[in-house]
């Protein structure tokens, strides 16, 4: 390893958190993986391709940054991460979070709270994120090529669900169920109002629904009867959030 590495490797063997961003690294220092006590790793802004299967080697690691490198998916190993809370894999170039060869468990993943896979090439909704056992408090699957949101999404344990600037034209209706979601963002789209399922608005707990930037007229929208029971949920939560 090089000086700069050695010190920050030094650094992480106290505080438990190993800072190796904009080092130019296009795989990770064979060293590193003796720190097995790791709590927090930025790998973010390399040349990182792969993430070898040494990833599920930091038993107790509750947050891990990969944004920025040229990941195409991540490796089986991450299932072994079973503290993680937080995971930043945005700006990368997965077409999908798995691979036929590479299957992550997020199911395992049940301190997982944040997880942020903005600015890469999914054209899927992730559907392995999906499942009863993972409560995020957000996913953003912001900037991508997503075009339909699948019914599978009213699995979803989430509070705020990010779907900004993506290709989508159709939305489940199941959306409306899911338990925890309070904050839907739907901006930059395709979505026409016929495609706008009225459980969104009318009988769900959303409280925050962001749909500008789509070919629809807002007014139009605004005019629905299931428009109103949306606001009345929007005021309520703002009363709530004024000292």
């Amino acid at each position: 390893m090089g000086n700069n590495v050695s010190s920050r490797y030094e650094n992480a063997k106290k505080t438990g958190s190993l800072q190796l961003s904009n080092l130019k690294l296009s795989k990770f220092p064979e060293d590193v993986r003796k720190l097995t006590n790791l709590r927090a790793l930025d790998l973010s802004s390399n040349s990182i391709q792969n993430l070898d299967p040494w990833i599920g080697a930091f038993p107790g690691l509750k947050s891990l940054n990969v944004s920025g490198n040229k990941l195409a998916c991540l490796p089986t190993e991450v299932s072994r991460l079973t503290k993680l809370e937080s995971l930043n894999a945005s700006n990368n170039r997965m077409l999908s979070l798995t691979s036929s060869h590479s299957v992550v468990n997020f199911g395992s993943l049940r301190h997982l709270r944040t997880v942020d896979i903005s600015k890469n090439n999914l054209v899927e909704f992730p559907v392995e994120l999906c499942s009863k056992d993972i409560p995020l408090d957000l996913l953003d699957l912001s900037k991508n090529n997503i075009s339909l949101v699948p019914d599978c999404a009213s699995l979803l344990q989430v509070i705020e669900l990010n779907l900004n600037e993506n290709q989508i034209s159709a939305i489940s209706e199941s959306l409306a169920k899911c338990p925890r979601l309070k904050v839907l963002r739907l901006a930059h789209n395709r979505l026409r109002l016929e495609d706008i399922p009225m459980g969104i608005l009318e009988d769900s707990n959303i409280s925050l629904f962001s749909i500008e930037g789509n070919p629809l007229s807002m007014k139009a929208l605004q005019e629905l009867p299931a428009y109103a029971k949306y606001m009345e949920r929007f005021t309520a939560t703002k009363r709530k959030a004024i000292p």
